[in-house]
């Protein structure tokens, strides 16, 4: 069922079957011609079911890999189905099973407790090597996940080990044909886990929220862009060459296209929290950064790939981040925009409206989304100026489509964005929300056993080369 829901919902609209070859589900408000819309709903049932069977076999039976599986493929469904919650509370719930199952401590081939391998889930060096990659899968998602939610998981809770580089045949694996001499789709998960970590130091943990610590992390993430291999990175493919090799490898396209938004929405979230930040004579540059970033990944929203790219949640998440910072970023700075320069970004940001419009029912935040986008581009239309109010006014001005009171805004005008001064906001899933507190301490890690978990750069791959990093948390 777990299958049966996901895929039908990410099929091609010309892959879709019949509405006579799917359950009759009396859902009469769908005619023959909305065959998309009846698969949809198709898979929004099935998904519920599915998730009856998960709960039900997950909380009352055993501990089972497969449980754990199904809730990481599930992850694909929740927020196209307006369900982001589910993400957190099953990644945390995925993560007890598998600490029932031992995953965490599945270690490496040549440091691990043998009696691990007396359980019929790691019997084999194949299924050992599938559990620390699928322990990594809950890592990634609980560090990068709901930012503004505590983690469920610390690297001191964990001896898994993650690697690129091993004797495991990976067609076994992942069951796709590599060669010798081509990249191990593996280097992209690895990369993710950097990315994971740095969001983890400075971020999710960070409960003494300051300047410095979201500029280290912007550094950070700067590195791993800087340092990605050439197959994931924006100079590929250069060539008919390139693209000739790539065409064999299909894999790599869409991880490109992941990496590069993910990246990119990274160091939109941050610059743009600094740029509203009351940091003195930098907040023009992070402004610039933010900006640069949103373009970036405007620009790769519109280029033309395969439809399933655009149907991943995150992928849609960041587009619409992006749009309403730029369409905030005009409304709150009109005279940095020339009219010919303004009209250039409220053509872009129409073509992405019209590219959201068209996955609107089959993902209710690119609905949302693009609705929101809408609204902003209303008062773009109009020569609107925002400048005087702050981000959080006109944002409820159009979701209340009232008009704040100038007299009654306060805090401190820093390029147009009004702002506390004595506070940051911190990057909320792409929103402009403000991160709640958490009363928590942060874990004084030895360097050593996160770098230990990850590996040296130099063994994740021969084109790949990664920072040390800096201890984290300096009292």
């Amino acid at each position: 069922m777990v299958d049966l829901a996901t895929g039908l919902l990410y099929l091609d609209p010309e892959e879709v079957p019949a509405i006579s070859d799917l359950p009759q589900l009396n859902l009469h408000q769908y005619q023959q011609h909305d065959e998309m819309r009846y698969a949809v709903h198709t898979s929004r049932l099935w998904y519920e079911v599915a998730l009856k069977e998960v709960e039900r076999y997950g909380c009352s039976g055993s501990p089972s890999l497969r449980i754990v599986q199904a809730l990481s493929v599930l992850t694909l469904c929740h927020s196209n189905f307006g369900e982001p919650q589910r993400e957190w509370l099953f990644t945390g719930w995925a993560a007890s099973i598998a600490r029932c199952l031992d995953m965490h401590r599945l270690g490496s081939e040549v440091a691990h407790a043998r009696h691990l391998s007396n359980r019929p889930e790691w019997s084999t060096f194949e299924r050992r090597e599938l559990g620390r990659r699928v322990w990594w899968t809950y890592v990634i998602r609980d560090w990068l996940g709901s930012w503004s939610r505590p983690p469920a998981i610390t690297p001191a809770s964990f001896c898994c080990k993650f690697s690129t580089e091993n004797e495991a045949n990976h067609d076994v694996i992942i069951e796709t044909p590599t060669h010798t001499s081509s990249p191990s789709p593996l280097v992209y998960q690895s990369v993710m886990c950097r990315l994971s970590y740095i969001f983890y130091i400075y971020i999710k943990v960070n409960t003494h929220q300051n300047a410095s610590k979201f500029i280290k992390a912007l550094e950070e993430i700067e590195i791993v862009k800087r340092s990605l291999p050439l197959h994931l990175s924006n100079k590929f493919p250069a060539n008919i060459d390139d693209e000739e090799w790539e065409a064999t490898h299909s894999w790599i396209t869409f991880q490109r296209f992941l990496i590069t938004h993910g990246i990119e929405f990274m160091l939109l979230s941050i610059a743009r929290t600094l740029a509203m930040g009351n940091i003195g004579s930098e907040q023009t540059r992070y402004r610039e950064a933010a900006m640069a970033s949103a373009m970036s990944i405007l620009h790769s929203y519109l280029s033309p790939v395969p439809r399933v790219y655009k149907l991943v949640w995150t992928i849609s998440a960041s587009t619409v981040a992006a749009a309403v910072y730029t369409s905030l970023d005009i409304l709150m700075n009109p005279q940095d925009y020339t009219p010919q320069k303004r009209q250039e970004h409220v053509h872009l940001l129409k073509k992405v409206v019209q590219e959201l419009s068209k996955y609107s029912h089959v993902a209710i935040h690119a609905a949302k989304g693009s609705a929101s986008i809408q609204k902003l581009l209303a008062r773009l239309e109009q020569n609107f100026s925002m400048s005087h109010l702050s981000v959080h006014d006109i944002l409820r001005h159009l979701t209340t489509q009232e008009m704040p009171s100038v007299a009654g805004t306060t805090g401190t005008v820093a390029d147009g964005y009004v702002l506390p001064a004595h506070t940051i906001p911190v990057p909320t899933d792409g929103w402009n929300e403000m991160m709640v507190g958490h009363d928590m301490t942060i874990p004084h890690m030895d360097q050593g056993h996160i770098d230990g978990l990850l590996g040296p750069s130099d063994t994740w791959d021969s084109f790949m080369e990664f920072p040390t990093f800096q201890q984290h948390y300096n009292g």
